[in-house]
């Protein structure tokens, strides 16, 4: 089994890896449609992550409109309360606790977000999930930034449509908290994320590699 986590870089753009990642199980961002060209990204929706805050999961309960064909992954952040979770979607949930990766990354990798805390981006807590899963290999698609180890500039990080519709009024300040050129941001360090599952690859013995190099 091979699990392809899409993540919001443009790399994919005019490759044509729909149907190399439609031969996947395919782990996507909840908020990857309307842009995300089926030629280019694929159309299946085997798990959506979202991210398990209260800011996060009103996002969520007010603009999801697609369910994923196996289940919801959602990626624990600050502790919720019971009633706050997405009450349409827990039956089918699995909450991905990134604890005991983010002690590894920042206690053994030195990892820090500018901040001094650590949380990962929502495509490497993905990456770190499928590969618990122990399938043959985990594909990474368009994550782009843990590939370059840094934030690349805006439009090369976000497609417009994504960075109109849904960047710009959820997260108007992201100018200010994502500098480019550097590797992080307030909580996030792409220095540490690729290492990370790295160690993850090799401690379950699952083949990691980007779709770059798989998919030419």
């Amino acid at each position: 089994m091979t699990i392809a986590v899409i993540g919001h870089g443009r790399s994919p753009e005019g490759k044509g890896w729909g149907e190399q990642i439609d031969s996947c199980t395919v782990v996507r961002m909840w908020d990857w449609y309307g842009w995300q060209r089926a030629k280019d990204y694929g159309e299946h929706y085997d798990y959506g992550l979202f991210v398990l805050t209260p800011k996060g999961v009103h996002i969520f309960n007010t603009e999801n409109s697609r369910c994923p064909r196996k289940g919801w992954l959602a990626y624990l952040g600050k502790p919720v309360s019971p009633d706050s979770l997405p009450s349409r979607v827990v039956a089918w949930m699995e909450v991905v606790d990134t604890k005991e990766w983010c002690q590894f990354a920042q206690g053994t990798l030195g990892g820090a977000g500018l901040t001094g805390r650590l949380t990962l981006t929502r495509g490497c807590a993905a990456a770190a999930w499928g590969i618990s899963k122990r399938p043959d290999s985990v594909v990474l698609v368009g994550c782009d930034n843990v590939r370059l180890g840094t934030n690349q500039a805006i439009e090369a990080s976000f497609c417009p449509e994504y960075w109109d519709t849904y960047m710009r009024r959820f997260s108007p300040n992201v100018e200010k908290v994502y500098p480019i050129g550097v590797p992080q941001t307030a909580t996030h360090d792409m220095r540490v994320e690729l290492p990370l599952l790295e160690h993850l690859a090799k401690k379950f013995d699952v083949k990691l590699e980007f779709a770059e190099e798989v998919w030419k």
